[in-house]
């Protein structure tokens, strides 16, 4: 005789109703369960560069960009901007730019529909200056380091908002130069 209060499941219904449900919720997706790697991105942007070591702004500047997913949160990322500043003065105009290509990596992640990532690279700055007919150049070792989002516009195209701090060693061979990056810009991306 069975002692168990009626309307009692046994245990074996429980246990396989507790299983088909966890598979149930399993199977449903949110937004951003669906969400895959990117498989290439290409970005374009404008980009201000901030140089406090020989206080100098570079207001007209560009970058463009290619990141390739390795897993679904770190890409390999590849860059190279250009930012030039043109200087009036009573005998003729000064002109400087500072040119970097560099890569390394970017881990990221998304907040609802937003995408926050975080970067760090190496590679080569190359200053430029010309006063007077006469031009001077150098290029240094680099590192940056940077956070920004992405905000989707379509499911294919995106707007960059990014800052970064990039150091750099000077001249001199001993000074440690550094600069503060802003850019904005898009991000198309492939599949």
């Amino acid at each position: 005789m069975d002692r168990r209060p009626a309307g009692h499941n046994s245990p074996m219904i429980s246990c396989r109703a507790t299983i088909l449900c966890v598979l149930a919720l399993a199977c449903v997706s949110t937004p951003a369960d669906a969400q895959t790697a990117r498989a290439l991105e290409l970005s374009a942007a404008y980009v201000y560069v901030r140089d406090p070591t020989v206080d100098i702004s570079f207001p007209a500047g560009w970058s463009a960009g290619i990141a390739a997913a390795v897993r679904t949160w770190l890409s390999v990322v590849g860059e190279c901007d250009d930012s030039r500043k043109t200087v009036s003065t009573a005998a003729g105009n000064l002109g400087f730019g500072v040119r970097t290509v560099m890569a390394g990596g970017r881990v990221s992640g998304k907040l609802g529909p937003v995408t926050e990532f975080g970067d760090v690279l190496v590679g080569a700055v190359r200053a430029s200056g010309i006063a007077f007919g006469v031009s001077e150049s150098s290029t240094h070792i680099s590192a940056q380091a940077g956070a920004g989002i992405d905000i989707p516009v379509t499911r294919k195209l995106a707007i960059r908002g990014e800052l970064d701090y990039r150091f750099f060693l000077s001249g001199r061979g001993v000074d440690l130069g550094r600069q503060f990056r802003a850019l904005t810009g898009v991000v198309f991306t492939v599949r």
